[in-house]
């Protein structure tokens, strides 16, 4: 437990603020102050007392044109601490000042750390430009210390602020790629918004600091579903929780759903869950449901229910009431998400198990059994998603025999492999020769971005003949064809095929349920081919625009098959030019927006 106390801190500090105190009096009046001034009072201060927290230095700060203060924000008290964990989560409802505290400790840990590099990293623009401007902005041009941060020769950029002593912050967004992000080098990440930054982008971001010996990751952030990047994050923590303790009844209310949080709604403030008594969320501390994890990767969760803003305001607690009731345009999901800081429901599934179920058809999933029937296929391809082994060390190198039977006109996998994990990747492309020459397939198609890049040259070594290899790199590209040709262009020699991730995933969704994509032998081959229930639909809302409708995985689980086996069908699919008649299948439970990226464009002939 970490108790907090922060009103009998910020009194005895107060008291001793006397020369500070009297600079921002100063401050206040308009008066120019001097950088040596500001650093002989703090010296004074601090000269006799031990430093662990910023929490002291917090008046240097202004906000609104007041000394900024955690009066109306004790739970982000941890965020200040002068020694931090290797990383740290906020999962939060909205309006809990989560992006003002996060600017607040980032400037004073940069003002207080020469050639401190710090990374501000959001899904996009429009967010990382708000937090650079709105938050970090007005504390450095606002503050009483703005005579030690600023410069002659300091930038103020939006996406780019540094300071007199060197320290720089730089803020990035990631949310279609990590593009942007490659080749920044930082010595601390701030992800804001982590729950609309795909989980596989983080530790590619992480790299950022591979030079760094600080090291450090803050995650904040409002949930969305059980499978979403922050809830991912918050079952790796140590689960915070704040709880407060009834003086009537002697109860302690954890605010969480899973305990006390629902019953804390009172009438007309935040009351005790027992005796429903008023209670005061001040006189509580955190409570690290996993202790183990308090000291190296903190989680604390953050709901409206326990900030003075809410329950000490009639009109916003009306407000909070009427979002639990359903109006204001709230759904149960959404109150849970946005009001309780709480993660909800599950993501939509691009394929369940009885579709996967229903499809698999075939013979089992044994090379020999397959091979006389891939071998009448019209169109043989061989389906590869090359393994990196990810953060979780989960991702393998997934092949998928596909073919196109002129029989029925049905697209099939007769067999797909997960390759063993200690396989190099000589001996990878070992094995992909192999179930090219048996299956006599027509093409190799697989996942050119990354390291698919090293294993082709392999195989091209090898003297395999390039023109049977069909490239392609995922893009989201929903004005242009579902496939197109991007001519090598600089340093590249290799042109490619540029794949619209979101509308080939769910064409190959929609195809399986549909019948017209059919699997290998359930039980043989669903080690392999559960890999299809890990795709998930992600659709964000943009404002004045068409929503943004992406698939992602769901963390910590593999979907290489899913990649293996969409590469075949898109090969086929091209190389032909004959994608299937959607048009033609009835009773399909497909949403319009799935519909509308699951037809796609007429496509461009292979170059």
């Amino acid at each position: 437990m970490i108790n907090s106390s922060l009103h009998v801190a910020d009194a005895d500090h107060g008291a001793r603020l006397s020369k500070i105190e009297a600079l921002r009096h100063r401050h206040a009046n308009g008066e120019q102050l001097k950088a040596t001034e500001i650093l002989q009072a703090a010296q004074e201060h601090f000269a006799t007392h031990e430093l662990t927290s910023f929490i002291p230095l917090l008046g240097m700060l202004s906000l609104r044109g007041r000394a900024y203060n955690l009066e109306n924000h004790f739970p982000f008290e941890p965020i200040f601490k002068l020694e931090l964990p290797k990383q740290m989560l906020w999962k939060c409802g909205r309006q809990v000042s989560k992006s003002t505290s996060l600017a607040a400790s980032g400037v004073l840990r940069c003002a207080g750390s020469p050639f401190l590099q710090m990374l501000f990293v959001t899904p996009r623009f429009e967010q990382i430009k708000r937090l650079s401007s709105n938050y970090v902005r007005p504390f450095i041009t606002q503050s009483l210390i703005n005579p030690l941060l600023i410069g002659e020769n300091t930038s103020k950029a939006v996406l780019q602020r540094t300071f007199a002593n060197q320290a720089s912050m730089i803020f990035s967004f990631a949310f279609l790629d990590v593009d942007r992000v490659r080749g920044v080098s930082c010595d601390l990440i701030n992800f804001d918004e982590v729950q609309d930054i795909d989980y596989d982008f983080v530790p590619i971001i992480h790299e950022c600091m591979s030079a760094s010996s600080l090291g450090l990751s803050f995650y904040s952030g409002t949930p969305k579903t059980l499978d979403n990047t922050i809830e991912a994050l918050w079952q790796d923590s140590s689960k915070a929780e704040w709880v407060t303790p009834c003086y009537a009844c002697g109860k302690w209310n954890m605010a969480s759903i899973h305990e006390d949080l629902h019953n804390m709604v009172g009438r007309h403030t935040v009351v005790c869950a027992k005796c429903k008594r008023p209670l005061d969320p001040r006189n509580g501390h955190w409570y690290h449901t996993d202790i183990s994890k308090g000291h190296t990767f903190p989680g604390y969760h953050v709901p409206q229910v326990i900030m003075p803003m809410h329950y000490a305001n009639e009109d916003k607690w009306l407000d909070l009431l009427a979002k639990r009731d359903g109006k204001r345009g709230y759904s149960p999901q959404k109150y849970l998400n946005e009001v309780l800081g709480e993660s909800a429901d599950v993501g939509i599934h691009l394929i369940t198990l009885t579709d996967i179920q229903r499809a698999s058809k075939l013979p089992p999933n044994d090379l020999e059994k397959a091979i006389d029937g891939f071998r009448r296929c019209k169109v043989r391809v061989l389906g590869i998603d090359w393994g990196g082994g990810g953060k979780e060390e989960i991702s393998f190198t997934t092949v998928a025999m596909v073919g196109l039977d002129p029989a029925d006109g049905l697209y099939k996998c007769f067999y797909c492999e997960r390759l063993h994990a200690g396989y190099t990747h000589d001996e990878e492309v070992k094995r992909v020769l192999y179930l090219f020459r048996e299956g006599a397939c027509h093409f190799v198609a697989h996942d050119y971005g990354g390291s698919g890049s090293v294993r082709e040259t392999l195989l091209i070594q090898s003297g395999f003949p390039v023109n049977l290899i069909i490239n392609f790199v995922y893009v989201s590209a929903s004005t242009r064809n579902i496939i197109y040709y991007t001519p090598p262009h600089r340093a590249e020699m290799r042109g490619f095929y540029s794949l619209d991730k979101a509308r080939s995933l769910v064409l190959q969704a929609t195809t399986i349920k549909t019948g017209m994509v059919l699997l290998p032998e359930y039980e043989s081959s669903k080690n392999v081919t559960h890999d299809l229930l890990n795709l998930l639909e992600d659709k964000h809302e943009a404002p004045g625009k068409s929503d943004i409708y992406l698939i992602r995985k769901r963390p910590k689980s593999t979907d290489d098959f899913a990649h293996a086996l969409n590469y075949g069908l898109m090969a086929i699919y091209h190389t032909e030019q004959s994608y299937p008649d959607l048009s033609s299948v009835q009773g399909i439970k497909m949403t319009a927006e799935q519909l509308r990226f699951a037809s796609p464009p007429n496509p461009i002939p292979l170059s």
